[in-house]
């Protein structure tokens, strides 16, 4: 399926273990892989859940597990005019982290910073169109933008993918809901006090079944509880981190 300009069109994971993380994800999700070589070598694995494209998954380079740059999820935005958008970024504030080239036959990415610091990146797809499945169980159904700036990453977002929002309040705090023709698409919130060292980021989070069950299975395979699990809205969730350390929420719907 095609996705429209300024919605999730693909996620993947960068880590140091390629193999240890394919375990893990295949025990909490269920995940099958396809192995893409080029030059007798792994150069991307496609995950996916009910034969449908889920996700990806790539070893960092040697340079960046030198340097220290920690396993994480990567967050991609349709786009279907990516050196537009890059223009766009910059006029508005934030930053082309790396400019738009060529993933091979599959699409064309980039990487940005909104003006908060916030990293995702920008996939206008070619033979590639993204994710092939969202919202059931192992796949890819939130995703949501922790700043210490919500009204300017607001800002910055309607303005580069059109998005309408509206400031929710739950009696606790305020949350940003994001929409895209009427569609809820993302949030952004306030970055929760305790985490003063934690950069501005872009959170992705996995539909389950039973968060409880999830998170007992992931801790089996090597990974950590971070934070939860607690009811919120219409959801059960949690945060967890793979071996390698890579973060991710989980959602349980609740009836």
């Amino acid at each position: 399926m095609m996705h429209t300009t300024g919605t999730p069109a693909w996620i993947d994971l960068m880590t140091t273990d390629r193999r240890s993380a394919m375990a893990f994800y295949n025990a909490v999700f269920g995940w099958t892989y396809e192995e893409q070589i080029v030059d007798n070598a792994v150069a991307y694995v496609v995950a996916r859940h009910d034969q449908r494209d889920t996700a990806g998954i790539a070893t960092r380079t040697p340079e960046e597990i030198a340097q220290g740059v920690p396993p994480a999820w990567n967050l991609f935005f349709a786009t279907d005019d990516i050196q537009t958008t890059c223009t766009r970024v910059q006029e508005l504030g934030g930053q082309v982290l790396n400019p738009p080239f060529e993933a091979m036959a599959a699409g064309r990415m980039a990487v940005i910073a909104d003006p908060t610091g916030a990293i995702s990146c920008l996939w206008q797809a070619k033979q590639h169109a993204g994710l092939a499945t969202m919202h059931v169980p192992g796949t890819l159904t939130w995703c949501e933008c922790l700043t210490r700036d919500p009204a300017a990453a607001a800002t910055f977002y309607e303005r580069l993918f059109g998005w309408k929002t509206e400031v929710t309040f739950d009696g606790t705090a305020d949350y940003t809901l994001c929409h895209v023709d009427g569609t809820p698409t993302a949030g952004i919130m306030a970055m929760p006090p305790g985490l003063e060292e934690v950069p501005a980021n872009w959170m992705i989070y996995f539909a389950v079944k039973n968060c409880d069950q999830s998170i007992t299975a992931a801790e089996r395979q090597g990974g950590t509880l971070l934070n939860g699990p607690m009811e919120y809205g219409t959801g059960k969730f949690a945060v967890v981190g793979d071996p390698q350390g890579a973060v991710f929420g989980i959602i349980e719907p609740l009836e």
